[in-house]
C-alpha cells in the first residue's frame, strides 16, 4: 500500500532530517532555493525536445500505471515510489535510496498496441529525483514521453503526518500515421506536470496532481494536443493494512470517477480492486523488502480487458524498517 512517503515524519533518517534546532533552522531556509535549482535541473534535461509540434499522448494513460489500474486509477492521494513519476510527482518525495519500476501492458482498447513504463528515482539528500519514459506502440503509429522530475517533503509532522511537493518536466512525441497528426510528429514543447500530497492524519491522505499545466487548448478536445488533465482525491488508512480510496478526474470537458480498495494479506501479498468510471479494475501485488511485482487487470467494455505486469526494486534503500 506504499505508505513509504506516509512515514516520512517517524523516519526522518531516510529524508536527510536532523533534529537538531540549528540544523533544522539552516536547511529551511535552503530547501525552497534548491528545490527551485533542481527543478530548473529537470527542465533542462529535456531541453533539446522543445522545438517541434504536439504530440498525441496523453497524460490519463501514462498515469495508469500497473498498481493505480488495479487500484481503479484512485492513487493520486498515496502515490510514491519511482512510478509516482507518473501518478503524482508529489509521490517521489517517497523514495529512499536506488529505486526503479518497469511495467508492460497490451491495452484492450488499441489492438496490437503495446505500453510500456520505465521510471528510475533517486536520493539526492535534499530532494528526490526521479527519470522516466512512456513508450505506446502500435502498427502503424508510436508514441512516447519522457519526463524528469523532483520533489521534497515541506513538512514532516509527528506520527507520520507531512505535506509533500513535487513537479516534473514532460515532452513527447509521435511516430508513424497517428490519427490528426499526419505521418508522424517531432518532439512537443516541454509542459508541467504539478502534484502536492497533504496527510494531516496517520490515517487520511490527500492529493492532487495536474498534466499538461501549460496546455489549455487540449481542454477543449483538441485530439492534436496533449490537453490539461487534473486529478484529485483522498485516502483512508486502517492500521497499515487496508486502504479504501476515491479519486476524481478532469480532461477535455469530461469527469470521471474513481474508487480503489486494497488490502495487505498475513503473507506479503497486497490483494488490489477497484472501479475507474465505472468499469471494474483488480490485481495481486507481491510485496517482498527489496524486490515486488504485480499483476493487474482493467475492464474496457466493450473491447475487452487489460492485463498488466509490473516489477519495482530497490538498492542503497536509506529507509528504516520495511520498504513500502
Amino acid at each position: 500500500m506504499n505508505n513509504g512517503c506516509a512515514d516520512a515524519g517517524a523516519r526522518r533518517p531516510r529524508n536527510g532530517r536532523d533534529s537538531r534546532p540549528s540544523a533544522r533552522r539552516g536547511r529551511a531556509g535552503r530547501g525552497p532555493r534548491q528545490l527551485s535549482r533542481a527543478l530548473i535541473l529537470a527542465a533542462s534535461a529535456l531541453f533539446p525536445f522543445t522545438h517541434s509540434a504536439p504530440a498525441h499522448c496523453r497524460f490519463e494513460r501514462t498515469a495508469l500505471t500497473a498498481r493505480a489500474s488495479a487500484a481503479g486509477a484512485a492513487t493520486v492521494s498515496y502515490a510514491d515510489g519511482a512510478d509516482a513519476l507518473f501518478v503524482n510527482p508529489a509521490g517521489l518525495a517517497s523514495i529512499g535510496g536506488l529505486e526503479a519500476y518497469a511495467d508492460y501492458a497490451e491495452p484492450a482498447s488499441a489492438p496490437f498496441a503495446r505500453e510500456t513504463r520505465v521510471a528510475l528515482g533517486g536520493n539526492a539528500g535534499f530532494a528526490r529525483f526521479g527519470l522516466g519514459w512512456y513508450r505506446r506502440a502500435g502498427d502503424a503509429a508510436g508514441e512516447d514521453c519522457v519526463a524528469a522530475g523532483a520533489a521534497r517533503t515541506l513538512v514532516a509532522g509527528t506520527q507520520g503526518s507531512y505535506i509533500a511537493v513535487g513537479a516534473a518536466a514532460v515532452a513527447g512525441r509521435t511516430t508513424g500515421a497517428a490519427p490528426g497528426l499526419g505521418a508522424g510528429g517531432g518532439w512537443t514543447p516541454v509542459g508541467a506536470d504539478l502534484g502536492i500530497i497533504v496527510r494531516p492524519l496517520p490515517v487520511v491522505s490527500f492529493g492532487y496532481a495536474a498534466g499538461n499545466v501549460f496546455d489549455r487548448g487540449g481542454d477543449a478536445g483538441d485530439g492534436e494536443r496533449w490537453g490539461r488533465t487534473c486529478r484529485w482525491g483522498f485516502s483512508y488508512f486502517w492500521e497499515n493494512a487496508i486502504v479504501l480510496s476515491f479519486a476524481r478526474s478532469t480532461h477535455a470537458g469530461t469527469t470521471s470517477r474513481h474508487f480503489g480498495f486494497s488490502a495487505r494479506a498475513a503473507v506479503p501479498v497486497e490483494l488490489m480492486f477497484g472501479l475507474s468510471d465505472g468499469r471494474a479494475t483488480g490485481g495481486v501485488r507481491w510485496t517482498g523488502a527489496r524486490l515486488r511485482a504485480s499483476v493487474a487487470f482493467a475492464a474496457e467494455e466493450p473491447s475487452g480487458v487489460t492485463w498488466m505486469v509490473s516489477c519495482e526494486g530497490t538498492i542503497f534503500a536509506s529507509r528504516e524498517g520495511e520498504w513500502r
